[in-house]
């Protein structure tokens, strides 16, 4: 018997990915595609018709029609739409039908494909990824004019935020509810510390009484006995 929460997947290609949110990015600008090619004219050095247009953006729901994207056009589509080159290579969400994408690869075996966090990985890097993506960005930045660096520094670093609160987020669950606790945490050990600190002078004070105490009741016998 076959679980029935188990996902089903539909096949897409790269260059759907891409067409799908080439779709997403005109739609979240609210240009027609009239707009967006007018947009993007100064940075592909042609003029798309609307029907091109059209056809590239289609071209997520059409295996027979694909549209294959350049390294120029998506470096013009991060220029027009004002957003990283990878943004046009997240993985589309379901489908309306619920099915989620598999994105596969030149000479794949029918079925077979990346899954949607699999492309994330590929857009983001592993961890040894990164590492090597932050050694080779340093030797960038090292290059660029010093009233340069520190600009696109803010931004790597901002990318790299960003990347890191997502783990964070995937590990600990809402973060809202960590700092919280962690508020509470930390008034929790400030009372404590504020009750330890009253107690060790409470102790030290009757310490200093009970040491001095004795010496005055000498001296009181020693008075009565003369």
């Amino acid at each position: 018997m076959t679980d029935q929460h188990e996902p089903t997947y539909v096949p897409i290609t790269g260059n759907q990915v891409v067409a799908y949110n080439l779709r997403m990015a005109r739609l979240r600008r609210g240009w027609t595609q009239e707009e967006a090619a007018e947009r993007l004219e100064p940075y592909l050095g042609v003029r798309w018709s609307k029907a091109s247009y059209s056809a590239a953006e289609r071209s997520i729901e059409r295996q027979d029609r694909i549209r294959n994207f350049t390294a120029d056009e998506l470096l013009a589509f991060s220029l027009a739409f004002e957003l990283p080159v990878a943004w046009f290579l997240l993985p589309p969400e379901p489908d309306v039908g619920g099915r989620m994408p598999l994105i596969a690869y030149p000479g794949a075996e029918e079925g077979r494909g990346h899954h949607p966090g699999v492309l994330i990985e590929l857009v983001f890097g592993t961890p040894e990824g990164q590492a090597q993506l932050e050694q080779r960005l340093a030797e960038i930045l090292r290059r660029l004019p010093l009233a340069e660096q520190g600009r696109y520094m803010e931004l790597v670093s901002h990318v790299a935020g960003l990347a890191g609160l997502s783990a964070v987020r995937n590990t600990l669950g809402d973060l809202s509810v960590w700092i919280e606790n962690l508020q509470d945490l930390t008034a929790l050990l400030e009372q404590a510390q504020a009750q330890t600190t009253e107690t060790m002078h409470e102790a030290i004070d009757r310490f200093v009484s009970a040491y001095s105490h004795p010496e005055s009741e000498e001296s009181d016998d020693d008075a009565g006995s003369r």
